[in-house]
């Protein structure tokens, strides 16, 4: 009976025993690739990153891309020594690691690297040197300069004939803005002059009126007398001493000063004497012509008023010629002169001695003198 139950108990669990099945399977890593990149876990080593794979490319990042145990490996810089440090260097040298060394750089090219103002990239300066190392000099350099034609030879060329270049072409002027390229005297280094509406400056802003220019005869310049006549005023008039031959234009206005000339010298007011006119304010006598030498004088155009001679024979004044004086000159010509209020002992308005004259349409007013209150004439019969 014992064994009879011991024999159905081993049937049993033989029965149990064939039935039972094993719920654990191996995970085949050929097939799985969880971050897509086409390379299953058993060659891809990171294969959370898609980037990381077998085929990927080896870059400088401290993580082994390619999956080849080497770390970095393969990516080593091509690196250039720089010795004067401007970030280009000239001779190639292997790099051990993904860094640039101190010394080196790793943008080559530099043309001439003991200069580290020079090198690939760097503003073109009119210097003779090669400064971007392109093989050419002072080409399109940042500096250039801007220059003109100058056909009248005067320093001012025309805008429109503008070249750039380090170095100035022959017939070329640093200087634009020249309005008339077939007269040296205008340009815009002029002073504007009295000449009927020429625009002398090259600035048609620029008005004519009260403008007091001076030609030079033997210098063929044109100097600018306004500041000079302006700075007068009724207190202190201005003095001006002339001792270059020339012309001497007043335009339109009213000027505070007195003249003496020790040089030929032609005074002409712009428009005629009603528009224009030097006032001494009974300071110095208005215009006085030097008599060490035998000049030349011509007075158009303008008044000549409040001339002084009797106050000023302390400092070397004649006292004669309150408006105009003249001794000793070579000739002296007046035409449409307005001569008035003058003081002197000898000719409150003009005195003449030793110097052929002629008069035109000149008027005579409110001058006085001693000997002569508008005119005298001492030991001269030239007078017309």
């Amino acid at each position: 009976m014992r064994l009879m139950l011991m024999s159905g108990l081993l049937w049993t669990l033989a029965a149990c025993d064939n039935g039972a099945t094993d719920d654990t399977a191996e995970v085949d890593n050929d097939i799985i690739d969880e971050d897509g990149d086409g390379f299953s876990a058993s060659v891809d080593c990171d294969d959370d990153d898609a980037k990381i794979n077998p085929e990927a490319t080896e870059i400088c990042d401290e993580v082994d891309n390619n999956c080849d145990g080497d770390i970095d490996g393969g990516t080593g810089l091509t690196v250039f020594q720089d010795v004067d440090e401007d970030g280009y260097g000239d001779r190639p040298s292997p790099a051990i690691n993904c860094d640039v060394p101190f010394g080196f750089a790793a943008e080559g090219n530099d043309c001439n690297d003991n200069n580290e103002a020079i090198f690939p990239g760097a503003d073109e300066l009119c210097n003779n040197f090669d400064d971007d190392c392109d093989g050419a000099t002072d080409e399109e350099a940042v500096d250039a300069g801007s220059w003109y034609e100058d056909a009248d030879g005067d320093g001012f060329g025309d805008d429109s004939t503008e070249q750039r270049g380090c170095d100035v072409p022959a017939g070329f002027a640093y200087e634009g803005g020249d309005c008339d390229e077939g007269e040296p005297l205008i340009n815009p280094g002029m002073p504007e002059s009295c000449n009927d509406g020429i625009d002398d400056d090259c600035d048609p802003t620029t008005t004519e009126n009260g403008v007091v220019s001076f030609y030079s005869y033997t210098e063929d310049k044109v100097y600018d007398l306004t500041q000079v006549f302006q700075s007068g005023s009724t207190l202190f008039p201005a003095r001006y001493v002339n001792t270059m031959p020339g012309e001497m234009t007043f335009c339109g206005g009213k000027w505070y000063g007195a003249i003496e000339t020790f040089a030929d010298l032609d005074i002409k007011g712009i428009g005629g004497s009603r528009f224009n006119e030097l006032d001494a304010n009974h300071r110095f006598p208005t215009l006085v012509i030097d008599e060490t030498e035998p000049l030349n004088v011509t007075v158009t155009g303008i008044t000549l008023r409040r001339g002084d001679a009797q106050k000023n024979g302390q400092d070397g004044y004649r006292r004669s010629g309150g408006n105009l004086f003249c001794k000793d000159a070579a000739s002296l010509l007046v035409n449409d002169v307005v001569i008035t209020d003058g003081r002197a002992e000898s000719g409150g308005g003009m005195y003449i001695q030793n110097c052929p004259t002629e008069i035109y349409d000149t008027e005579f007013s409110l001058n006085n003198g001693v000997y002569g209150g508008a005119l005298n004439v001492y030991g001269s019969e030239e007078v017309y």
